[in-house]
């Protein structure tokens, strides 16, 4: 990844939250753009539109919560990483699914800058060594 720039869709409709995930990439040593929107229906407009390196999403927006915004965010970008970005582990079945099929879970309030950046660029390379197999 060396100093190139990584394109991340960030889904949060929580503007705290979404300062807190820009603060703690603001803190490595890696380029980051973050294209943050607060909806699903705008999160796929973005993906319509823009090709990003990796999405990182909450379960529970605006207009969508759990299993389905997942599902609509795989759909549009099957070969994107995808990161949950949640406030709670779910245990639901359906919940469960999803989380299964993501390539990294974070728990809100359980990071700091350094795991969130390593789950970032270790999602990134496992998708893309996965793409090549």
């Amino acid at each position: 990844m060396g100093n190139n720039l990584i394109n991340i869709l960030l889904l949060e409709d929580n503007l705290a939250d979404k300062r807190l995930v820009e603060e703690m990439l603001s803190e490595s040593n890696l380029n980051f753009k973050i294209t943050c929107v607060k909806k699903l229906q705008e999160g796929i407009e973005q993906l319509n539109n823009n090709n990003f390196d990796v999405i990182l999403t909450d379960l529970t927006l605006l207009d969508s919560t759990g299993l389905n915004s997942f599902v609509e965010i795989k759909i549009k970008a099957p070969e994107t990483p995808i990161i949950i970005y949640s406030g709670s582990i779910m245990k639901r079945p359906a919940l469960r699914e999803c989380l299964d099929n993501a390539d990294c879970y974070l728990v809100k309030g359980e990071i700091d800058s350094n795991s969130l950046v390593s789950a970032i660029t270790g999602a990134i390379q496992n998708h893309s060594t996965y793409a090549r197999t």
